[in-house]
């Protein structure tokens, strides 16, 4: 599959990718009583595959329309396995994409760091 289809996948316009980030940057939201993140780590990971999965495959559905039902089993499962499929293959997408693009602002900033550049037109920040 094209990565550019998954980039595409819009619903009003709006690429299908930014509210899954969106959900989970609202999720880092949520403070413990002592003020500390509620939410971290896998968990917002396995949040952003989840919503990711949601999504996607309730996009498929609302994009494609399921067959009739025919009686015939295959066409009913092909449709399926592909909106699970296009569902799963969203959720890693948001997931791994959102951690690949943190790794490398930070990398990056490191790097800006080390050479000493903290301010101009050079620095991302």
């Amino acid at each position: 599959m094209d990565l550019e289809i998954f980039l595409k996948a819009a619903v009003t316009g709006i690429p299908l990718l930014f509210p899954v980030w969106g959900l989970v940057q609202l999720f880092k939201l949520f403070k413990k009583k002592n003020g500390e993140q509620a939410i971290n780590g896998n968990v917002l990971l396995i949040l952003s595959f989840a919503w990711g999965l949601i999504l996607g495959g309730g996009y498929m559905v609302f994009a494609t329309q399921p067959p009739v039902p025919d009686g015939n089993w295959y066409t009913q499962y092909v449709y399926w396995f592909a909106v699970g499929f296009y569902g799963i293959s969203i959720g890693i997408l948001a997931s791994v994409f959102w951690e690949a693009l943190k790794t490398i602002v930070d990398k990056a900033i490191e790097k800006f760091i080390a050479k000493g550049i903290t301010s101009g037109p050079e620095f991302p920040g």
